[in-house]
């Protein structure tokens, strides 16, 4: 009687599936790395006044981070830096908006740009 041995397709602790060699080196962990993913930018203009919406994802999530660091850029000028604390409890979402307003008193219409760093 000969007996037909197959390898098990379940992993057990010394027998990996697919993977014949024993002594194979161990697989490395993959590490989360942290993202902010912007979302959205958006201006409204006022009278004298200039609403900017900034929507962003935090990537894995939430609990990755205890607080983000916003920088502001009008025409490659710095006009606000801000940490902000992300909340951490359970109602808080992954996805979070800022809306700040920029005072355009004195600036002439035209085109300019704005630049939005995390």
């Amino acid at each position: 009687m000969t007996q037909n041995t197959k390898a098990p397709k379940q992993q057990t602790l010394d027998h990996k599936y697919g993977n014949s060699d024993k002594h194979a080196s161990k697989d490395v962990p993959q590490k989360n790395e942290k993202q902010i993913v912007i979302t959205e930018i958006s201006t409204t203009p006022k009278v004298d006044e200039l609403s900017l919406k900034v929507g962003f994802r935090l990537v894995p999530s939430k609990t990755a981070f205890s607080k983000v660091h916003f920088v502001l850029w009008f025409d490659n000028q710095q006009i606000r830096s801000v940490s902000i604390r992300i909340p951490q409890g359970s109602l808080a979402a992954d996805e979070f908006e800022l809306t700040p307003v920029l005072d355009m008193k004195g600036i002439p219409a035209g085109s300019y740009t704005i630049k939005v760093e995390m």
